[in-house]
């Protein structure tokens, strides 16, 4: 492979968007890839800040976290077998040469992650919005019930004042001739 004057943190921007991402709930079960002194990816599995800071105390230069995925010892295993080729000779089994092969496959997790965490995302939005279109139909319910309710009052009311206007009427009327009789009794009529 030939020797390019670039550090590989400067490839990275060519190779492609290799940005750590969050940590899921459950960081003990996350297979992590790291970058090591700019010349050693480091494919292990557990709770990433905490080896991170573990390894960061013997490294030349700050360590980069280029991926996490879930998985746990068996998922780490698989990746050792998947990029066994870019093992790097007589260091530990965990240890690869940051080829531009390797490089374009953790950012393949990557992009994965940010899909996975994008559909994530949407379901919770749309979880949201279901959410509130429930609860506007609760209160579309409760104020259709409250108009109701307002409309059988009025009705109820509107029933007391027809009565009420039929008793005037009538009390109109007897009072209109009671008043004719006592005027014919006193006799001006």
């Amino acid at each position: 492979m030939p020797k390019t004057s670039l550090s590989i943190q400067q490839r990275l921007p060519v190779i492609g968007d290799l940005v750590p991402l969050p940590p899921t709930d459950d960081e003990e079960d996350l297979v992590y890839y790291m970058l090591i002194d700019d010349d050693k990816i480091k494919i292990g599995h557990g709770n990433v800040e905490q080896r991170r800071r573990v390894y960061q105390t013997t490294a030349r230069s700050p360590i980069l976290v280029l991926a996490t995925e879930p998985g746990g010892a068996a998922v780490e295993r698989e990746r050792h077998t998947t990029f066994e080729c870019f093992h790097i000779p007589n260091a530990p089994k965990e240890l690869f040469r940051p080829d531009a092969a390797l490089l374009f496959a953790i950012e393949r997790i990557n992009e994965t992650q940010r899909a996975h965490q994008t559909v994530d995302e949407t379901f919770t939005t749309v979880e949201r919005l279901i959410d509130a279109f429930d609860q506007e139909q609760e209160s579309r319910r409760r104020w259709e019930e409250h108009a109701r309710r307002a409309h059988a009052a009025l009705e109820g009311s509107m029933a007391i004042v027809d009565r009420l206007v039929k008793l005037y009427e009538r009390e109109k009327s007897a009072c209109a001739h009671l008043a004719y009789r006592l005027c014919s009794v006193v006799g001006l009529v």
